[in-house]
């Protein structure tokens, strides 16, 4: 997993998120995930309109629109602050009873609910997994991403599929797409 630039490479913890509490230690892959979960595409699109200096055109596809979102919070502080004041926002109702526990209560926590945890409640784990400044909080944040991308294939893998030429599902619909 990649990590966000940090400023001082001699220190785990840069000057600008001595406080640890900043995503700038937490792998890509896993703020790519907590913007997944925190955000849909109208909220996702106000976002990166928030973080880059043109704004997204209302074509401009989903997965697109978290790269970007991505991309400028991994190279400007400035944006980075921003996404992680809006995900802070939208994940506060669900960390209140979490913020702050230390590692081994997060670990048992998530070991105990990661298969019947909502996603936002999921999401305020990982959120507070991801700011911490120590290393040994990695491996809880990459298993924690793991669970979630487990979960995500297996809940497409046991969700029932249209019947066969219906145009419902995009194998029978293919002449039907737009080229």
């Amino acid at each position: 997993m990649r990590r966000l630039h940090v400023k001082n490479p001699e220190c785990p913890v840069s000057d600008e998120i001595c406080d640890g509490k900043s995503l700038a230690l937490a792998s890509s892959e896993c703020l790519h995930l907590l913007l997944r979960l925190c955000f849909d595409r109208d909220e996702a699109r106000e976002l990166l309109t928030e973080v880059s200096s043109s704004p997204p055109s209302r074509g401009l596809r989903i997965g697109v629109i978290y790269r970007r979102i991505l991309a400028a919070a991994e190279t400007h502080p400035s944006s980075r602050s921003v996404v992680e004041q809006s995900i802070a926002s939208k994940l506060a109702p669900f960390s209140a009873d979490i913020e702050g526990r230390p590692l081994c209560d997060m670990a048992g926590l998530w070991r105990r609910r990661r298969e019947s945890i909502d996603s936002l409640t999921a999401a305020a784990i990982l959120w507070q997994v991801a700011r911490s400044p120590l290393p040994c909080w990695r491996l809880l944040e990459s298993d924690i991403i793991d669970d979630f991308y487990y979960r995500c294939v297996r809940a497409l893998a046991l969700s029932p599929s249209p019947p066969a030429g219906t145009g419902e599902c995009i194998v029978c619909s293919v002449g039907s797409l737009p080229e």
